[in-house]
């Protein structure tokens, strides 16, 4: 799955995203042609992209998972420029969507330290948790925060999605939900509940880990796990959660950016390190990459301008760096900033600073203090 970290280059045939470039075709789009629903030509075409959403899409000699190809083609997002943002195509995001298969493939969990902004929020939620409500048969997860707020977030943002989707993907949901529970399905004219009874748990970790007792779940999300003081006794706990007999068949994913390592951060950083007690696959997304505006493609979202800045990639084509970070340029940018932040000599900002913009792992668990000892060196101690 590293391997577009290593550098992918692309064919000029490479399109993974074939509905956004062209559009839905008008004999497919019952939008703005409500007469074409249920024609040969429509069935077939929606047939087709649900095949692909299923099977994944080979697009200029390269195979992308069909997660990747609902991400980039089918769901609409909020941005800062406001709403109805589509995915942007980046090369970390596709390496995210094969990591993904990989796990599912090997009955392994996901660890992912990451740097702040860099959308995996969105990814999971559009690749992991709506990807299965919706394509998925009898599927089940569970969303998982230390505190309400992020909780709450990954609901919001889950609800705005589904209120874009496409009326071919469309899916009712039972009457009486709330911000804990979204059930597929709906009542028949007899009262019968009918429908795929696919479902989504929000839950927030107070003082009981044992909060999934009893569900069994496919995917279990642990948002923000930096600010998630009883993460490791919340994944004890739920195991049996994901277990057919002694398999392993659900997924745990650990994402989240560094907290206060006295206390959030600590079960993060112990299922990083040890990460096979865990059985986790690792990834880490540092600040450089998708980092505004050192990636291919950048984009001002107010005037809709090109802006990349990427004089590492430009002995590439346009069409071959599609995806590519210019990390090297966001290195040089993230450490000028870090040195002007020592020299105001305001170590709390400038710790914060790192633990949102880490380049390393070892950023994203540092401890920040506002004592009179050398934070640096007791860090590297």
């Amino acid at each position: 799955f590293s391997v577009l970290r290593s550098g992918a280059i692309k064919s000029s045939k490479f399109c993974p995203n074939p509905l956004v470039r062209s559009g839905i075709p008008n004999f497919a789009d019952v939008i703005t042609n409500p007469k074409c629903r249920g024609t040969p030509a429509y069935n077939s075409f929606w047939e087709e992209q649900t095949y692909y959403a299923v099977n994944g899409y080979d697009t200029g000699g390269m195979h992308i998972p069909g997660r990747y190809y609902k991400f980039v083609n089918f769901d609409t997002f909020r941005g800062i420029a406001g709403d109805n943002i589509r995915a942007e195509l980046h090369d970390f995001q596709l390496d995210y969507a094969y990591l993904i298969e990989q796990a599912k493939t090997e009955h392994k969990n996901i660890v992912l330290p990451k740097a702040r902004r860099k959308s995996v929020t969105t990814m999971n939620l559009s690749m992991v948790v709506d990807y299965g409500y919706r394509f998925l048969l009898n599927y089940k997860a569970a969303i998982v925060a230390g505190k309400q707020e992020f909780a709450d977030t990954f609901f919001d943002e889950w609800k705005y999605l589904d209120s874009k989707a496409h009326p071919e993907f469309k899916i009712k949901k039972m009457p009486g939900g709330d911000r804990s529970d979204i059930i597929a399905g709906y009542k028949d004219i007899f009262g019968n509940e009918q429908g795929t009874r696919n479902a989504q748990y929000y839950r927030t970790v107070f003082h009981d880990p044992n909060i999934l007792k009893g569900k069994f779940l496919h995917d279990l999300i642990m948002e923000e796990c930096g600010e998630n003081e009883h993460l490791v006794e919340t994944t004890n706990a739920s195991m049996d959660c994901l277990m057919q007999g002694d398999i392993q068949r659900g997924t745990i994913y650990y994402a989240g950016t560094g907290g206060n390592m006295n206390r959030g951060s600590k079960g993060f950083k112990k299922i990083w390190h040890e990460y096979q007690a865990f059985n986790c696959l690792r990834l880490f997304i540092p600040s450089t990459v998708f980092f505004f505006p050192y990636y291919a493609g950048a984009t001002d979202p107010i005037s809709g301008k090109v802006v990349e800045d990427i004089p590492n990639l430009l002995h590439l084509k346009p069409h071959e760096r599609v995806g590519w970070s210019d990390e090297e340029r966001a290195l040089v940018r993230i450490e000028e900033r870090k040195k002007q932040l020592l020299e105001k000599a305001d170590m709390k900002e400038y710790f914060d600073f790192c633990q949102n913009n880490p380049t390393t792992v070892k950023e994203v668990f540092r401890k920040s203090s506002s004592n009179n000892f050398d934070i640096i060196r007791l860090n590297d101690q």
